[in-house]
């Protein structure tokens, strides 16, 4: 009961109540394997890490055959201590029937391309295609997938997503050399991103759902896998030309239902001031985070037409595993929301509804009712100045588009982040905002109320 009493703090975003309970119970039961996966998730500070890792690490000398959630436990808050090589070694010295060789190998290969080896982490990647549960994503289709080394010039290649949007997006970018290396492409297209990928003048046909409309006999990849069929290195990935596009006609639509929506809203009785957040923590580099609020003594505010347009995605899909990490709140951009611009909506579905009952609705722009594909959001993109999201699909997309992007990271992101630095060799126009600790949504906060000024003066 009181381990579900915790899970629901960390739901709720109170961690340090769930951890302080967590290691109450750990103490009376350093053998029970739920605790250490339950502080897993509410884990803060390093020393809260370290004391979970003791606890696998005890729990494994007891049985290192049986326990693969300790294995797996291990690896993970090895991962999250960035101590990729570590645990790696944990998957590799601690063999359990539990554990497929596919699963170890995949595991492994993330590890590898945290750290920027993407020469041997793609092809240990590669193991995720013969997972039962990744099979599922995959379609049957009875001819040879594509290794990078058939020749293709003047062959059909049939390529097709394999994971989420945010994937498809980010690695569409070897299209076009498949396309140069003189290959007829036929792609498959979710209908979402039908629009936006027929805009890409390198695609030959689309092909709809369903093997029997493959061309026969011509090799097959998925977007992901053309990565490691080309075998590129860290360096290849770096894009200095946007690789996705915005039709003319889909950024004009947009900017003028923008256009009107602001004009609208700058017509609405304005809201009460918002209610002062208690002072965020200095941000950990030391540069000056002083709060910032509309001051009266200021020069004018700017004309409508000089007011720079900020789209936000503070959250994603809430189906997303691991998403009560990598969102933020709608109250943890309080003070942003005071300052002289025009906040745009990217955050869709069940977001936009918590948007609308929200006491920042009248400080941000929504036409997400108007939204119903990739191409949409492209055009709606192309018309801001700059777009703050966390690690969703929105910020591939801005990425792929060369928009101005800043991007809102957790401690322990996604592989392809890495795990240091401020600036992505994915994407040019791209600021990292990373945590220093886990859950140290205030710190980043506070950079952005310093920065964020800045950017709109400039």
């Amino acid at each position: 009961m009181q381990i579900l009493l915790a899970n629901a703090l960390v739901d709720a975003r109170h961690p340090a109540r769930a951890m302080a309970l967590l290691k109450a119970l750990h103490a009376e039961h350093p053998q029970e394997v739920k605790l250490l996966q339950s502080m897993q998730d509410a884990a803060q500070t390093l020393d809260d890490l370290r004391l979970i890792k003791v606890g696998y690490e005890k729990l494994l000398a007891t049985d290192p055959q049986q326990h693969r959630e300790c294995i797996i436990g291990l690896y993970e808050v090895l991962m999250l201590m960035h101590q990729p090589h570590e645990a790696i070694a944990v998957l590799e010295q601690n063999i359990s029937p539990q554990i497929t060789p596919a699963e170890r190998a995949r595991q492994c290969g993330m590890a590898l391309l945290t750290t920027g080896d993407y020469q041997n982490g793609l092809p240990a990647l590669e193991a995720r295609l013969k997972e039962s549960v990744r099979k599922r994503d995959i379609p049957t289709i009875p001819w040879p997938r594509w290794d990078g080394k058939t020749a293709i010039k003047g062959k059909a290649v049939y390529a097709y997503p394999e994971q989420g949007a945010g994937d498809s997006l980010q690695f569409l970018r070897f299209l076009q050399r498949l396309k140069q290396d003189g290959a007829i492409l036929h792609v498959n297209a979710p209908k979402k991103l039908r629009r936006l990928m027929e805009a890409l003048p390198y695609i030959d046909e689309f092909i709809p759902d369903g093997p029997v409309q493959i061309p026969q006999f011509a090799p097959h990849a998925t977007f992901m896998e053309l990565a490691f069929a080309y075998q590129i290195s860290y360096e290849d990935v770096r894009c200095r030309e946007p690789y996705l596009r915005a039709e003319q006609a889909w950024i004009d639509t947009w900017r003028k239902k923008l256009d009107d929506a602001i004009a609208t809203q700058r017509n609405t009785p304005p809201l009460p001031p918002l209610t002062p957040l208690p002072p965020l923590p200095p941000s950990p580099d030391s540069r000056a985070t002083s709060r910032v609020s509309p001051n009266p003594d200021d020069e004018a505010s700017p004309t409508p037409r000089q007011r720079k347009r900020i789209g936000i995605a503070w959250g994603g899909n809430r189906r997303y595993q691991n998403d009560r990490k990598r969102s933020t709140t709608l109250e943890m951009w309080h003070t942003l929301f005071q300052l002289d611009c025009d906040f745009v909506n990217l955050a869709f579905g069940d977001r936009a509804d918590e948007l609308a009952s929200s006491p920042y609705t009248s400080h941000v722009i929504d036409l997400s009712e108007d939204i119903t594909d990739y191409a949409d959001t492209a055009g709606l993109v192309s018309s801001l100045d700059l777009v703050i999201t966390t690690d969703t699909s929105v910020l591939h997309l801005a990425g792929g588009l060369a928009i101005p992007t800043w991007a809102l990271l957790i401690r322990t992101p996604d592989w392809r982040w890495g795990r240091a630095g401020d600036t992505s060799l994915w994407y040019e126009n791209m600021v990292l905002y990373r945590q220093s600790d886990e859950w140290g949504w205030p710190e980043v906060f506070a950079r952005l109320e310093q920065d964020l000024p800045a950017f709109l003066a400039a």
